[in-house]
């Protein structure tokens, strides 16, 4: 009986081989492709976080005026990334940005732009954390955060939870997406929790935030 030549062989081989085990380069690829995109975008949202800090833009309202104004009809998306970059690093103080949206842009424009930069920012920390897991969580913020919502990461109702959570204007909103990034939520659920319910308490919160500042004597952020 005869016998096939070696590279027949091979190729036979190969082809018998389950469509999963044919498609692990592809995975590798989009792995690595993963993990580098993920290093970029942490390394410009890194200097746009060390830019808006030096500027002053994260100080002030008015200072942060000044800044947005700078870059004219690129100043909403300059606004947009900033907003988004603050839920990267829920260190800098979100309720600037917040304030300054309607009083830059108007009540309507401010607050779609507060809105997009949030969501974006949202469903980024999101993925972030599904890839570098709990230990990231443990690095950017404190033990007694961590233990107070661990346990609601493993409760079989978490994604109903999670959603009450984003619709109250009081709830740690940036520590609980990074946190929904290590429970088994679908990225679909989260997705739409996001882009549905988040508008309503940055409404809340934002408007309600510039009413009390406004019952300040000299101050007028109308």
């Amino acid at each position: 009986m005869p016998v096939p030549p070696a590279n027949e062989v091979a190729q036979q081989d190969a082809h018998d081989l389950p469509q999963e085990g044919r498609a692990l380069p592809d995975i590798d690829r989009k792995m690595k492709f993963a993990r580098w995109s993920t290093i970029g975008v942490l390394v410009g949202s890194a200097l746009l976080c060390g830019y808006g800090y030096y500027s002053g833009a994260f100080r002030s309202v008015e200072e942060l005026r000044t800044v947005v104004e700078g870059f004219g009809v690129f100043g909403p998306i300059i606004f947009i990334a900033l907003q988004a970059v603050q839920v990267v690093f829920p260190v800098l103080p979100a309720g600037i940005g917040l304030v300054a949206g309607p009083v830059l842009f108007g009540p309507v424009l401010g607050t779609l732009y507060n809105y997009l930069g949030i969501c974006i920012g949202s469903v980024y920390v999101f993925h972030l954390a599904r890839m570098y897991g709990t230990p990231l969580l443990k690095r950017m913020f404190s033990e007694k955060m961590f233990a107070r919502y661990e346990k609601w990461a493993n409760h079989p109702k978490a994604a109903f939870w999670f959603a009450i959570a984003i619709l109250l204007p009081v709830a740690p909103d940036d520590y609980l997406c990074y946190l929904a990034g290590t429970t088994s939520m679908k990225a679909r659920t989260y997705w739409l929790i996001i882009w549905l319910l988040k508008p309503w308490a940055l409404i809340v919160y934002t408007f309600g935030l510039i009413w009390i500042l406004n019952l300040i004597p000299g101050v007028n952020l109308s």
